[in-house]
């Protein structure tokens, strides 16, 4: 079964108006899809024209689909088998993209929130995603050129442990649409169950 417990192994989350913000400074919205808004229409909008600075593939567009299919009968089927294939799915993907927010101390961090009281690292599962979740939470302006930190997944589930000692207790992937969220001290735990050893 999912769980609301956030320290439960996973669970598929989407924060409609949970009123959480983006660590740094600034609020955010979330904008998540209705419980009826198939894949093929959260396509639509997640790929729509995001900007010169933002490129895709045939092969990523095969993904992203494949993932949102995932997402949609998972949260219908509420089945640990369907939250299994999600989440195989999303740690094949070749890359997480988090949206960088200048620290202050001329470093940059990954965007984190709040979410039901659980600090949450956010990700996505494209450029695309993470330009319009940067946009709709007013870190960059609609024009702006997006500078993407992506990241490969097994290299955010080896840092579980560095994540959790800054207080970091979960990580969401496409939070704004219909985000599947797993806390942070079992990435490592749910990695080995679904796809074998961390490789070296």
């Amino acid at each position: 079964m999912v769980s609301e417990d956030p320290t439960e192994r996973h669970q598929e989350h989407r924060a409609e108006g949970s009123g959480a913000r983006v660590w740094c400074h600034r609020g955010m919205t979330h904008h998540a899809a209705t419980p009826d808004q198939d894949a093929e229409t959260q396509l639509e909008e997640c790929w729509s024209p995001a900007g010169p600075s933002v490129r895709s593939t045939s092969s990523e567009l095969d993904q992203v689909w494949n993932l949102d299919r995932l997402s949609n009968a998972a949260r219908r089927s509420k089945k640990e088998s369907d939250q299994d294939k999600l989440w195989r799915a999303t740690f094949g993907l070749d890359r997480w993209w988090c949206v960088p927010i200048d620290s202050g101390d001329g470093h940059w961090a990954p965007a984190a929130g709040e979410i039901r009281g659980v600090n949450t690292l956010f990700a996505f599962s494209t450029e695309q995603r993470a330009r319009r979740f940067a946009i709709e939470q007013n870190i960059l302006a609609a024009e702006g050129e997006f500078q993407g930190a992506p990241t490969r997944p097994v290299d955010i589930v080896r840092n579980a442990s560095t994540y959790i000692a800054s207080g970091v207790e979960a990580i969401m992937i496409d939070g704004h649409r219909t985000g599947h969220f797993l806390p942070m001290q079992n990435l490592g735990r749910y990695w080995e169950q679904l796809c074998g050893p961390l490789p070296e």
